[in-house]
């Protein structure tokens, strides 16, 4: 796993060279929180409440000026400060729709390596069907000798081959 850092979106981490992501859910939580933490920080601070006096500075022309420019840039500061809290909560947003795309995709994945399994395992049990050969086995023994297969399920799908066990007498031809 790689501890939080900045990475290039396009470049792949080292020693990641398959593509794969690993996720850690205790790292993620601890970054959601922090992000938490840092934009509710934000909101709640007091940074926007500043009210100045226009004679603040002083009665002179330049004073009143300079607490104008004072208040100007204190309100650029102030609504930059609200845009980062946004973009707190934005990247905290984003984390979390991470996660769950990637738990999604992960889950997606195992239903569909199990569809998979499932349908290997189908098509190896149907492989080893044989049937024809046991018909053929029964019809031989029946038609051949006359009597009907006593070996139970010969000529039935899915029953036994019909070996010498019960079966009649003669063999195969």
């Amino acid at each position: 796993m790689y501890p939080p850092d900045f990475h290039i979106p396009d470049a792949v981490p080292p020693g990641v060279a398959d593509g794969t992501v690993e996720i850690d859910p205790a790292a993620l939580e601890k970054l959601r929180k922090a992000l938490v933490d840092a934009a509710e920080l934000l909101e709640s601070g007091t940074f926007r409440d500043l009210e100045l006096a226009d004679n603040a500075f002083g009665a002179r022309p330049s004073a009143t000026e300079l607490g104008h420019e004072h208040r100007t840039a204190h309100r650029i500061i102030a609504d930059t400060i609200a845009g980062v809290t946004s973009d707190l909560w934005g990247y905290r947003d984003g984390v979390q729709q991470f996660e769950t795309g990637m738990t999604t995709a992960d889950d997606v994945a195992s239903a569909d390596l199990q569809r998979e399994q499932a349908a290997v395992e189908a098509l190896a049990a149907s492989s080893a069907l044989n049937q024809g050969e046991n018909s053929y086995h029964h019809a031989q023994r029946t038609n051949l000798t006359g009597q009907p297969d006593s070996t139970p399920g010969a000529g039935e799908p899915g029953g036994s081959e019909g070996g010498s066990e019960g079966g009649s007498e003669g063999g195969d031809a």
